[in-house]
């Protein structure tokens, strides 16, 4: 009789423990806008040590413009100070960052929404050249509440161009974080958002870590296999 023997990842085994991701997280910071501030609240609402505890880089109406020279309620803040986010990860000493924005930048086209971005990122490599970074694609909006560039349409076409730039940088890596939130318009299904518009709820928090964490898995898993 013969035997057959199926790769590790053929037979689906997850070979990434749960104290091998959370120490990898450990190490690491979500960077955000309101939308951000939401998973922070997931994460914290779970068990305690809940991914081995990131740091926390969100805020409400934060963007591009406002972490150079926004107020400084839109801003991130770091033990008690007003920073950029190359800043606070310089002095957090994280490894790893994880990046979700565009939503409250798109006043405008694409292109300078795009533009904006990459120079957002590039300051934060140039700040810290040794840095990991994940960018998390924008999440779809509920397609009934689309304006003239805060739109699905433009939010698809970011999330196109993001994940060029990051195949073009080195330790820059995409995440789909929306990964099965669409509905058939393109647009976030309407039960996982907590408005009606670009917000999202509890059961979208969860979809999001899950495809988070499933893009670590593997990223660790073939690590493994290079050692």
């Amino acid at each position: 009789m013969m035997i057959c023997v199926l790769p590790v990842q053929a037979a689906g085994k997850n070979t990434i423990s749960k104290k091998e991701r959370n120490a990898y997280f450990s190490r690491s910071a979500f960077i955000g806008n309101s939308i951000g501030l939401g998973l922070k609240y997931y994460a914290q609402s779970q068990k305690k040590g809940y991914l081995g505890g990131p740091k926390w880089f969100v805020q409400g109406c934060y963007s591009f413009a406002n972490d150079s020279n926004g107020p400084a309620q839109y801003r991130i803040h770091y033990k008690g100070k007003v920073c950029k986010a190359k800043d606070a990860i310089a002095a957090s000493k994280v490894k790893r960052v994880f990046i979700c924005m565009g939503t409250n930048d798109m006043w405008k086209d694409v292109n300078s929404v795009y533009k904006n971005y990459a120079s957002y990122v590039n300051g934060i490599r140039k700040r810290n050249p040794e840095i990991v970074i994940y960018i998390e694609s924008t999440p779809p909006m509920c397609s009934a509440k689309n304006r003239k560039y805060l739109n699905n349409k433009t939010i698809r076409a970011l999330n196109r161009k993001m994940k060029q730039y990051c195949k073009q940088k080195k330790n820059v890596y995409y995440i789909n974080i929306a990964k099965g939130m669409y509905d058939k318009s393109g647009g976030l299904k309407r039960s996982y958002s907590s408005d009606g518009y670009v917000h999202l709820n509890s059961s979208a928090y969860k979809l999001w870590m899950k495809n988070v964490t499933a893009y670590v898995n593997r990223q660790l898993y073939q690590e493994k296999l290079a050692e």
